[in-house]
């Protein structure tokens, strides 16, 4: 099991690092994933491990700029896992 997670997306529509995700693999039983802005609201959520998200909220591009992600689950085999850290939304 090993997944790492981007710190930089440009949802630009070029075709390019266009939707934020995973990279890598891992079996994984129970999985959520929370995006927030600079003031602390909730712009994403996911509890799909193969999640994608094309940096919108509420059907709007959200602005350039750093946002904050916290990453926890557990997987198959019961070890839990904790990750966060900042993403930058570029345009």
């Amino acid at each position: 099991n090993y997944f790492s997670i981007p710190n930089v997306f440009s949802p630009n529509d070029d075709g390019i690092n266009d939707v934020f995700y995973l990279l890598g693999s891992i079996e994984s039983k129970e999985f959520e994933i929370t995006i927030s802005n600079r003031w602390g609201q909730v712009v994403y959520s996911s509890k799909n491990i193969e999640f994608e998200w094309t940096g919108k909220y509420l059907n709007k591009r959200c602005s350039e700029g750093a946002y904050f992600y916290h990453v926890n689950g557990e997987t198959t085999d019961g070890n839990t896992f904790k990750k966060s850290g900042i993403i930058h939304l570029l345009r």
